[in-house]
C-alpha cells in the first residue's frame, strides 16, 4: 500500500495537468445546441444523448458542457469507449424522473477512460417521492430503487466538485472500475432514508476518496467483493452507517477484499463508525491488509466493529459460521465517544477466527457521563498496544480446602487491586499440592500488551472485556476446556479441580476526566 501511495502522489500530478491542457485545446459540446431544456419538466434524456455522442465520438479532447439551470433527466446511460479524454462539465442541476422507475440506475457512465465530471452541479435523484415504495427492510427479494450515478468499467478518471442529494438508492456506484479519484464531493440525504448508501464499489482497484462530506441515510462508504488497494481520506461521515468492508459472503463467487486505508475521517452521530461485516455463509473468500488510522468520532452507535453474524434478516442460520477469514487489521489511534456502552465489538467466525487484529491508542468515552464503556470480543487473535489495559488473572484452585479456596479468592482481589492502581497486567497461578496452596503471579509492565485468546476463543467462552473495574468470572471444568491444557488437566484431573477464569478491566480512568480506555 506504501508503494501504491508513492505511485499515486507522481502520477496525480501528470494526470491534473494533461487534464488541463486537455481542457484548453478541447471542443465544447452545449447540451443546449442538442434540444436540452431546462424548464425542470421536460425529459432531456434524447437531448443528453445526442450531446454526448457527440463529444464522445469527437476526436481529441471534448468538453459536455450543462450550463446553470434545472433539467429533468430519465434514465441514461453514456456509454464509451470515446475517442479522447471527455469532461462532462456540470453547472447545473439534474433532476430525475419522480417516483419509481422500471431501471435500477438513473445515470450510468461505462466502459469510459480518463472521464472527469466537475463544475459545482448537483444530481438529485428526488429520493422523497419514492422512498416510500421501498419494502427491502422486509423482503429480501425486492426490487431495488434506482442508483444515483453508476460506473461500469471506468478508468483513469476523477468526479470532483459535484453534489449528489436525495438518491433513491446508492447515490454514487462503482463495479469494474481502476484508477478513480473523488474529490470535495458531497453526499446529502436524510437520515432515515432508507439504503441510500453514498458511495459503494466492487471489484474495483485504486479507488481514491478524499475531502468529501457524505451524510445519507445508509453506509457512508460501502466496499464490497473484489475490492483492492482504496483510500479513504478526510471524509466526513454522519449522519449514516460508517465506513463498510461489506457485507461479503452473501453470493457465490465473491472475490478477496485487500489493502483498505482509512485516515483522518470523522463519524458523527453514526450508527456505526468503522466496520467489517460478512455472512454466516459457506461463502470463501478473504479480507486482509486494512488500516483504520487517525479518526476521530462524535456520539457514535458502534464506533468499531466486526459482525461475522451479519444478518439484517430473520431467516438466517444462527447456527452457522461465516467462511470469510479476516486478517492484518490495524486499528491506530482513534478516538471520540460512543452512545452506546459497547464501543468496541469483535464478534468473529468461530470457524475462521479474525487474525492479527492489532489496536494501538484507542480511546473512547461515553457520551453518557458517568457510565463506563466495554468492548466484547469471540474468536480473535491479535494484539493491543499502547494505552489499552487489560489485568487478566487465571486461578486454578482446589475444592478440599476451604482456607486454600479463601486464599485464592484473597490473592485474586489483591493483585487485581494492585492492577488497577499500577496498570498492570497480572496472571495468577494458584494450584493446591498436598493441602498446600502454591501462588504464581506474573506482573506485565503496562505500555505494552500482548492478548492472545486462541485457547479462551477454542473453549467457546465468551470473552468480555473493558468496563473500568469490570470483571467477568467463568467457570470451566477443566475436562472440557481444551486440547492446549491437556497435561495441566492430566495433573488435575485426580484433584477434582475446576478453573476459574477472571478477566478484569484496569485503565488510567478518572470520574473527572471521564476517560476510559477500551482494548480487546
Amino acid at each position: 500500500m506504501a508503494l501504491q501511495t508513492v505511485f499515486a502522489a507522481i502520477l496525480l500530478p501528470i494526470f491534473l495537468s494533461i487534464s488541463s491542457a486537455s481542457a484548453q485545446s478541447a471542443r465544447t459540446v452545449n447540451v443546449r445546441n442538442y434540444g436540452v431544456v431546462a424548464d425542470g419538466g421536460t425529459d432531456n434524456e434524447k437531448g443528453f444523448l445526442r450531446a454526448w455522442n457527440e463529444a464522445c465520438n469527437g476526436n481529441g479532447a471534448s468538453i459536455l458542457y450543462v450550463p446553470k439551470g434545472e433539467y429533468v433527466l430519465g434514465p441514461v446511460v453514456f456509454s464509451g469507449p470515446c475517442k479522447g479524454p471527455i469532461m462532462f462539465l456540470m453547472a447545473g442541476v439534474l433532476k430525475a424522473l419522480p417516483g419509481p422507475s422500471d431501471v435500477s440506475i438513473w445515470i450510468n457512465f461505462r466502459n469510459v477512460n480518463l472521464l472527469l465530471i466537475k463544475g459545482g452541479g448537483t444530481f438529485d435523484g428526488q429520493g422523497p417521492s419514492a422512498w416510500r415504495f421501498n419494502n427491502c427492510a422486509k423482503d429480501p427479494n425486492c426490487k431495488p430503487l434506482p442508483i444515483n450515478l453508476k460506473f461500469d468499467s471506468v478508468t483513469n478518471s476523477r468526479i470532483e466538485f459535484v453534489k449528489s442529494v436525495n438518491s433513491k438508492q446508492t447515490h454514487i456506484s462503482f463495479h469494474g472500475c481502476e484508477n478513480v479519484n473523488i474529490t470535495n464531493v458531497e453526499v446529502l440525504a436524510p437520515a432515515d432514508s432508507p439504503n441510500t448508501d453514498g458511495i459503494k464499489m466492487g471489484r474495483c482497484s485504486g479507488i481514491r476518496i478524499l475531502n468529501s462530506r457524505i451524510s445519507t441515510g445508509d453506509d457512508c462508504v460501502a466496499i464490497l467483493s473484489g475490492s483492492s488497494n482504496i483510500e479513504v481520506s478526510n471524509v466526513r461521515c454522519g449522519p449514516g452507517h460508517g465506513i463498510s468492508i461489506g457485507s461479503l459472503g452473501k453470493y457465490q463467487g465473491e472475490l478477496n477484499v485487500h489493502g483498505v486505508t482509512v485516515t483522518n475521517c470523522t463519524f458523527s452521530q453514526t450508527d456505526n463508525g468503522v466496520r467489517i461485516k460478512s455472512w454466516a455463509s459457506q461463502v470463501p473468500a478473504t479480507a486482509s491488509n486494512f488500516l483504520f488510522q487517525d479518526i476521530v468520532m462524535d456520539r457514535v452507535l458502534n464506533p468499531i466493529i466486526i459482525d461475522q453474524t451479519y444478518c439484517p434478516h430473520t431467516t438466517c442460520d444462527q447456527e452457522a459460521a461465516s467462511h470469510i477469514q479476516i486478517s492484518d487489521v490495524t486499528y491506530r489511534n482513534i478516538r471520540g465517544t460512543s452512545s452506546s456502552e459497547v464501543a468496541v465489538s469483535f464478534q468473529c467466525s468461530k470457524k475462521f477466527p479474525c487474525k492479527n487484529i492489532m489496536m494501538a491508542d484507542v480511546n473512547f468515552v461515553n457520551a453518557k457521563r458517568g457510565s463506563p464503556l466495554k468492548s466484547t470480543c469471540s474468536n480473535v487473535i491479535g494484539r493491543s498496544f499502547g494505552l489499552q489495559i487489560v489485568a487478566i488473572v487465571v486461578v486454578v484452585a482446589a475444592t478440599v480446602d476451604v482456607i486454600a479456596i479463601a486464599i485464592v479468592i484473597v490473592a485474586i482481589v489483591v493483585v487485581t487491586t494492585i492492577a488497577i492502581v499500577v496498570d498492570a497486567t497480572v496472571a495468577i497461578v494458584a494450584i493446591v499440592v498436598d493441602d498446600t496452596i502454591v501462588i504464581v503471579a506474573i506482573v506485565i509492565a503496562a505500555t505494552v500488551v500482548i492478548v492472545d485468546v486462541t485457547t479462551v476463543a477454542a473453549s467457546d467462552v465468551f470473552i468480555a472485556y473493558n468496563a473500568p473495574k469490570y470483571e467477568l468470572v467463568v467457570w470451566r471444568q477443566l475436562e472440557t476446556f481444551g486440547a492446549q491444557m491437556e497435561n495441566l488437566e492430566d495433573m488435575l484431573k485426580e484433584m477434582n479441580t475446576f478453573l476459574f477464569i477472571s478477566l478484569s478491566m484496569s485503565s488510567r480512568s478518572s470520574l473527572e476526566d471521564q476517560e476510559s480506555l477500551v482494548n480487546c
